[in-house]
């Protein structure tokens, strides 16, 4: 990843007709302004109320450049953005026991534990009740890319892509949910960063108690994200699985050695103690006139003098 962030993997010529980053980022713009009309337009419309005219269109908050502090080196042909740019975030559903919900209904939600570091946990899926005019609003939806709000350090700004594995799932206030603007932004990619590069964000700018800590909207907001062209984009994601697949490959093979190294360890102690380790030669000594020995030797300790035993607990003979 590393590596693929400095963009040593592509170059810009294998694509003499890419868009490049800033149209991309043109087009992200005039989306993401058709979509915040059309929220609004239907939270009238909810109300009851008719657009009589423009003026409510002022109320649209234009894009602000993202802080590039501390970041890492991308090509020229790149752009920093903030997240807040390419994705509309959104926080989850407040779990509340005195919470009253009227025309409710229950459904699957994600919660902290579910959102891991690259990959989504779904082995213990619990229920929250919702009102039937929220849920479209709270369900989330393949692509959908999730971060953990916090609580230990460790788990600031976690995450992974929603893939639709549970039907109408919907997520808790702990988890951020960012829908991407364009479809064809890499999902993987603004994930990838995140979980590698973005924690020293997260954790430069996360509030921070002496157990605890947690991020905002605000700061998950302004987190900023490299923006290549979307082609360099697809290249680089599979460069990234392609490098991916064979330390899975060797993590896997690394587990049937381990495993293998295993077995073997308790078939050799078996065979030791089972005198199957070595040749047993038939002229050696039986074990129960070793045993005897032993015990005549203890018989003749318990005759001797103080000193003497003690000289032979010493050795390890019981008296």
């Amino acid at each position: 990843m590393n590596e693929t962030i400095k963009g040593n993997k592509t170059e810009q010529s294998w694509y003499p007709d890419v868009e490049p980053a800033e149209q991309l980022l043109e087009r992200i713009l005039i989306e993401r302004r058709k979509k915040w009309e059309a929220a609004e337009l239907a939270k009238m419309e909810a109300k009851g109320k008719a657009s009589k005219n423009d003026k409510w269109k002022k109320r649209y908050k234009d894009i602000e450049p993202p802080i590039e502090v501390d970041l890492p080196y991308i090509p020229d042909e790149w752009l920093w953005v903030r997240l807040d740019t390419v994705a509309e975030i959104k926080g989850g559903i407040t779990k509340d026991r005195k919470r009253v919900v009227k025309s409710a209904i229950e459904l699957p939600y994600l919660r902290v534990a579910n959102v891991q570091r690259g990959y989504l946990d779904l082995e213990d899926i619990k229920y929250i009740q919702i009102s039937k005019e929220k849920i479209p609003e709270f369900l989330l939806e393949e692509g959908d890319i999730l971060f953990n709000e916090g609580g230990d350090i460790d788990k600031l700004g976690r995450g992974w892509i929603w893939e639709g594995q549970i039907e109408r799932c919907t997520f808790q206030n702990h988890v951020f949910r960012a829908r991407l603007y364009v479809n064809e932004i890499q999902e993987k990619w603004i994930s990838w960063f995140s979980n590698t590069f973005g924690q020293r964000y997260f954790m430069a700018e996360g509030k921070q108690t002496t157990n605890l800590a947690s991020i905002n909207k605000t700061m998950l907001s302004a987190f900023p994200v490299p923006l290549p062209p979307i082609d360099e984009q697809s290249e680089l994601i599979r460069e990234i699985e392609k490098k991916y697949s064979v330390i899975e490959k060797i993590e896997k093979d690394l587990d049937d050695r381990f495993t293998m190294a295993e077995n073997l360890r308790r078939s050799i102690l078996k065979k030791a103690f089972t005198g199957k380790l070595v040749p047993q030669d038939p002229k050696d000594e039986p074990a129960s006139v070793l045993i005897q020995k032993i015990k005549d030797e203890i018989k003749e300790i318990k005759k001797a003098p103080k000193k003497r035993r003690l000289m032979l607990r010493i050795r390890g003979l019981k008296c």
